[in-house]
């Protein structure tokens, strides 16, 4: 039993007010822009990087056009690993440009080259490709035209050294004539995910 003296001093004695919850601290720009792209590098492995994690491939390599002043003026050639889009009026040289860094990545690679063309407007012209120094092989109707023409143009008919000539080629080279746009996109999509081809050139983007 407490005492009255007892009773009278837990009467005046105060409880104890309960601690406050520390403030949670307040998310930075920087830190929700990590956990962003914490997120986006777990849902798409291998894709997202961090700025110091990511070396792009025109630092390391560059795809000589052959044309020294050029080359020189792009610091060793146009950039691989991304989109290099060449313009100009008409017969300003485009497609001679394209063939020449096309002719020098066969020379570079040999038979482990490998080169698409994708036509939107028309098929990729490889008898002009041929006389700018590509080696790609034509059908056995492009020779007999080739050959027609020769014979008009010449009053000759080419001979068998010639004919097998127009058979070399050098690595694979695939051409895509003329389809519907989007159907010309998923090719070239799926060309540039294979990470197999040196090079792929759409003539021209700007039809599609």
């Amino acid at each position: 039993m407490a005492t009255p003296k007892a009773a009278a001093k837990g009467r005046g004695r105060k409880k104890a007010a309960p601690e406050k919850a520390a403030p949670e601290k307040a998310l930075t720009g920087f830190d929700k822009a990590q956990a962003t792209v914490a997120r986006l590098k777990a849902r798409f492995p291998g894709k997202v990087f961090h700025g110091a994690e990511y070396t792009m491939p025109w630092v390391i390599r560059r795809l000589p056009t052959g044309v020294i002043d050029l080359d020189i003026a792009l610091s060793g050639g146009i950039p691989a690993g991304g989109m290099t889009m060449i313009t100009g009026k008409p017969s300003a040289g485009k497609n001679w440009l394209l063939c020449q860094i096309i002719r020098l990545q066969q020379e570079f690679y040999g038979n482990d080259c490998a080169i698409g063309a994708i036509g939107t407007e028309m098929a990729f012209d490889k008898v002009q490709a041929r006389k700018c120094g590509v080696k790609v092989a034509l059908s056995d109707r492009e020779i007999a035209a080739y050959a027609s023409t020769i014979l008009k143009e010449e009053g000759r008919a080419i001979t068998p050294k010639e004919r097998a000539s127009l058979r070399e080629q050098i690595g694979t080279f695939v051409a895509v004539p003329p389809a519907p746009a989007e159907q010309l996109f998923d090719i070239a999509i799926a060309m540039v995910q294979s990470g197999d081809f040196n090079l792929i050139g759409i003539d021209s983007f700007g039809s599609i």
